[in-house]
């Protein structure tokens, strides 16, 4: 069995973890480390903003600055996490609610583990998607991949790691359908 250090050769896993963003961006030639330096650092300083101002809606712009793919009549809770590295894979579609303290997260990597990046768990980056209508309650996780329908009503403290059709109450960890919303039964 291969130990991380021998699989590493002379490589770093920050470096590697760094070789791997700078070859998803395309940056090449002499200030490819500078250029995606300043990136991350602009998208951190965009981020800690948007998560510390008093207005849903400054945090919403924020957040579209860092690239963030954002409907209209969306609201986005005070200390809410969205990816640092891949903003752009994360949208919430028109008349979203998003909870307080709620995260999300289009990319896994076991950083400094080799081993288990190289054979178990490779870095991996797939979109979010919060359909239209959707209320995410407070202290929710979003993992990769996930998409959730229009008009879901998602649980507080729910880990979320799949997707999820329309009309749906979605709670627990890992998350699952606790309830299927017949919207012709409110409609009159």
């Amino acid at each position: 069995m291969k130990f991380d250090f021998e699989i590493l050769g002379k490589k770093s896993p920050e470096n590697l973890n760094r070789s791997e963003i700078l070859e998803y961006y395309k940056f090449k030639g002499p200030f490819k480390n500078i250029r995606l330096t300043f990136r991350l650092l602009k998208h951190w300083v965009y981020q800690k903003i948007a998560e510390n101002l008093p207005s849903p809606s400054l945090a919403v712009l924020f957040h579209r600055k860092r690239g963030v793919r954002i409907g209209s009549n969306v609201y986005i809770g005070s200390n809410v996490i969205i990816d640092l590295i891949y903003p752009h894979l994360v949208k919430f579609e028109h008349f979203v609610s998003i909870g307080m303290n709620s995260a999300f997260y289009v990319h896994g990597n076991p950083t400094n583990s080799i081993w288990i990046k190289k054979y178990v768990y490779p870095r991996y980056i797939k979109p979010i998607t919060i359909g239209m209508g959707t209320w995410v309650a407070p202290n929710c996780i979003f993992l990769p991949g996930v998409k959730i329908g229009h008009h879901c009503v998602v649980g507080a403290g729910s880990v979320v790691t799949k997707r999820f059709p329309p009309y749906s109450i979605i709670a627990g960890n890992p998350a699952k359908v606790i309830k299927k919303i017949d919207p012709r039964s409110y409609e009159k």
